[in-house]
């Protein structure tokens, strides 16, 4: 249900031909990266409300070939007001704010540095707007958020 969804913001645009929008769009062999990022988001809109029941990153190793690429931790999030205003959607600081979302899972990738990972939820959560939080972008010395797919599923 992610494919092609809208992007509301993200912490940086990516380079040329890594942009946000290529996290989106169903071919992993794309990446949304942003060099020298440490950490970051990228905060979508689905369109409508729908019961998330699974959720799975592909991460940089995909395209780099190294896992030191992929991300150690991060994290899915619901949107606390299901209600936000059009204006705090548009807007960089409200989405960046971390007290304006409930973290759902919280991953801990750092000891296997799994290039796909896939996790189903133990509760499932309902919204329409949710992000991706990067807290830890790579173990390697080449930081950047590299996320070559975020997919969510019924």
């Amino acid at each position: 249900m992610s494919v092609g969804a809208s992007i509301l913001g993200a912490s940086g645009a990516g380079g040329a031909g890594e942009t946000t929008d290529k996290a989106l769009d169903g071919n992993e062999a794309t990446k949304w990266c942003v060099g020298g990022a440490k950490t970051g988001w990228l905060a979508i809109d689905l369109g409508k409300a729908y019961t998330v029941n699974r959720w799975r990153t592909v991460q940089g190793e995909k395209g780099d070939g190294d896992p030191g690429f992929n991300t150690p931790t991060f994290a899915l999030e619901v949107l606390k007001d299901p209600n936000a205003t059009a204006e705090n959607l548009k807007d960089a600081a409200y989405l960046a704010n971390n007290a304006n979302w409930t973290e759902v899972q919280l991953v801990d990738n750092s000891k296997d540095l799994k290039m796909v990972v896939d996790n189903t939820l133990a509760t499932p959560v309902t919204g329409r707007y949710l992000r991706l939080r990067i807290d830890n972008s790579t173990s390697n010395s080449y930081t950047a958020v590299r996320i070559h797919e975020f997919q969510l599923y019924e």
